[in-house]
């Protein structure tokens, strides 16, 4: 069975929509075509997709003109499996690097206090 992690990134498409909704306030697809440069249909879809793999959620709605326009952001459980996945990627790292002399759990927990010093959340 396929991971959550693969199954939000096996299209590129859908890696850039997580990456910017990352970083910003919610986004609609509109918003997100034009800062990708690509089809609107395109980007629905794929948001629609992360939306029923639980890695997006829609959080406002709005009319415009005679339409409405849907905001999403990323959902906690998302952030969470991003954060799961860098530390494990840092572990992996720290294993195959000498990381100062340190072992793999104490790198991390350093990478984990300056994170924590620059107020970024893990």
């Amino acid at each position: 069975m396929e991971t959550l992690a693969a199954k939000t990134h096996s299209h590129p498409l859908r890696s850039k929509i997580l990456a910017l909704l990352a970083e910003e306030e919610p986004r609609s697809p509109q918003a997100l075509a034009t800062a990708i440069g690509e089809h609107l249909h395109n980007v629905s879809y794929h948001v629609k997709r992360l939306q029923q793999l639980g890695a997006v959620e829609l959080v406002q709605e709005r009319q415009v003109r005679g339409a409405v326009e849907h905001f999403y952001s990323r959902t906690a459980a998302m952030t969470r499996l991003d954060a799961g996945t860098a530390l494990d990627q840092i572990q992996r790292v720290c294993i195959g690097v000498d990381c100062n002399g340190a072992d793999a759990d104490t790198g991390i927990v350093r990478i984990m206090e300056i994170l924590a010093e620059t107020g970024r959340e893990v």
